[in-house]
């Protein structure tokens, strides 16, 4: 497919995703770098790409453009659940890290400017960068692109302002059944967060905040009531049965991620050495 488009095409025999998102950042000419578009991801306008440049052309302060992900009648119910969300955080996610609105900071006529700050970065995955913010915050040359850590970097280098452009849209369809939507969070921490979580960067906030949330998230969790009156308030609002399924999905979520992490050396010795943390400050 990508043949019909562009005779600058690489592949990338490695199988290793970061690396090979370091090396097509790295190979792009052009003066904005879409990372990254999968294949289970669908634009939703026929201007996507116009309506996410368009914010970087009016404001140059802006490091990059993204958009939200909607919800489709035709998706499986718990795709089309997490997608209610913009940026498609399952009720676990959503209760550790900030939403895209925490971080508005002023409106325009078709996007809105967010202010991203250490401890208060949503976790969005595909943006509109400009190349020239990567190369000076030395981002250019990463060995490898972990999802969120090219966005800490350059927050940490000083780069904190980014565009919201909702109406370009995307259709993420990144899960065939409710089973596979648990399998791949499972997936995600054996093959991403435990090998790597000391390396990489994204936090969700200081280990004090982080400790108590995770004990809070697993308690209320369990307890059904919560997630179910949050249900019925989304239900009411969005008038999909799908948003009733928030006490299963937020348990199985939660309770799943638990079990995995006491299941596996690494997620126990990721537990010790977050709570050591704390009592070390």
């Amino acid at each position: 497919v990508a043949r019909k488009y562009t005779r600058n095409l690489s592949v990338d025999p490695s199988r290793d995703g970061p690396a090979m998102r370091a090396r097509g950042i790295r190979k792009a000419t052009g003066e904005y770098i879409y990372i990254v578009y999968e294949q289970d991801m669908e634009m939703i306008s026929r201007d996507f790409l116009k309506q996410l440049v368009r914010p970087l052309l009016e404001e140059e302060q802006l490091v990059a453009s993204f958009t939200r992900e909607y919800p489709h009648p035709k998706q499986p119910w718990v795709v089309r659940f997490v997608s209610y969300d913009s940026i498609q955080r399952d009720p676990l996610i959503q209760f550790l890290t900030p939403s895209i609105d925490d971080t508005i900071v002023e409106s325009r006529d078709t996007y809105k400017i967010c202010y991203f700050k250490k401890f208060k970065i949503p976790p969005v995955t595909h943006m509109l960068f400009r190349k020239s913010f990567l190369q000076n915050s030395g981002t250019w040359m990463q060995e490898r692109d972990y999802d969120h850590d090219t966005i800490v970097k350059l927050v940490d280098f000083g780069c904190h302002l980014f565009a919201y452009v909702p109406a370009a849209g995307i259709y993420h369809h990144h899960a065939q059944n409710f089973w596979h939507f648990i399998s791949k969070r499972i997936r995600n921490l054996n093959n991403h967060f435990f090998p790597l979580y000391q390396s990489t960067k994204y936090r969700y906030s200081d280990n004090r905040r982080s400790v108590a949330k995770i004990l809070l998230g697993v308690v209320l969790a369990n307890l059904l009531i919560p997630a179910l009156v949050r249900g019925l308030i989304r239900f009411t609002k969005y008038r999909d049965w799908v948003l009733l399924m928030d006490p299963l999905v937020t348990m199985a979520v939660v309770d799943a991620v638990l079990i995995s992490f006491l299941r596996d050396q690494r997620g126990r010795r990721a537990i010790l050495d977050l709570v050591g943390a704390v009592f070390k400050k």
